[in-house]
């Protein structure tokens, strides 16, 4: 690595936009020079590096703590701790014999929430801090296009696709996909799975990986319109649909427009066909919803080799 301070080098290698790096370099320098947050901090980096599954409840309050000393958002801190703890997370990524690019390529997701908490709120900063524990545990790894997290199967006691069976607690892949603005070919997208499968193969002890995807792209009332040749679809035909659900409201709407939904449909974009999809739904009052897909890799949707 370059000799240059760590959290620096994230922000240059991940490109940051000017005023989200300006915040993050602002609010670093404040902690630094404060006494008993740097403290608190030294707590923080001691508790991970003890263990990688540390209690991250008390992770969460410590934050809290060096937020309120600040006077700075917990958002905003929770980022500039990631950050400084980055440097941790990417020697234990060396000392498991993962790459530096593969380090990269995962950590820049604080850059894509980032951008997203700034578009819902107005500042810098993680909105789900929660959402990074799995990045810690050495759980999720990002291999371009699409995250890939190691987890056990959740959603339902049992799934059937031909000759395979899915059961609760097997091990599978959650596939994410991140807000990062990168088209979802089916280059870039069969690429990620190729990695992802001989990444993985050893956490499937060499039996066939499985990729299972919980999204609202999946949604049947959008997906059932949209273009066969589009990306989106594309990306979908590659799963079966174990489980069709509805939203209660509309909380999540924010994942498709990058903003709260205040109740004026009207004054929602169409430039996007899911945009416009999505907007007539709210027009008609409908519910909308999100499907489960899972993908026995390498097989068709009948569970035959392909």
């Amino acid at each position: 690595m370059e000799k240059q301070e760590f959290f620096n080098i994230v922000l240059n290698k991940c490109d940051f936009s000017k005023p989200c790096k300006t915040t993050y370099i602002e609010v670093k320098q404040k902690l630094n020079s404060d006494k008993k947050a740097t403290e608190i901090l030294q707590i923080i980096l001691s508790l991970y590096e003890k263990n990688i599954n540390c209690d991250y409840d008390k992770m969460f309050d410590l934050i809290k703590e060096i937020s309120l000393i600040l006077g700075e958002h917990f958002f905003t801190v929770s980022a500039v701790v990631f950050l400084i703890l980055s440097e941790k997370l990417f020697n234990n990524f060396i000392k498991n014999g993962y790459s530096e690019q593969l380090f990269f390529d995962t950590i820049i997701d604080i850059k894509y929430k980032s951008q997203e908490t700034f578009d819902l709120y107005g500042f810098w900063g993680v909105h789900t801090p929660s959402w990074y524990i799995r990045f810690f545990k050495l759980n999720f790894f990002s291999f371009g296009v699409l995250q890939f997290e190691k987890t056990p199967f959740t959603y339902l006691d049992e799934y059937k696709n031909g000759n395979n069976i899915l059961k609760r607690g097997d091990k599978v892949l959650k596939v994410h996909i991140p807000k990062s603005g990168k088209k979802l070919d089916s280059i870039s997208v069969k690429n990620c799975y190729k990695k992802a499968s001989e990444f993985f193969k050893d956490y499937f002890d060499n039996s066939p990986v499985i990729f299972v995807c919980n999204t609202w792209l999946f949604f049947d009332k959008i997906i059932s319109k949209l273009d066969k040749g589009s990306n989106i679809y594309k990306f979908y035909s590659d799963y079966e649909i174990a489980q069709n659900c509805l939203y209660d409201n509309y909380d999540e709407l924010w994942r498709l427009f990058g903003k709260k939904f205040d109740g004026k449909v009207e004054s929602l974009p169409e430039n996007t066909t899911l945009f416009r999809l999505y907007k007539d739904l709210l027009k008609r009052n409908e519910k909308t919803g999100y499907a489960l897909g899972v993908y026995f890799y390498g097989e068709n949707k009948n569970g035959k080799r392909s």
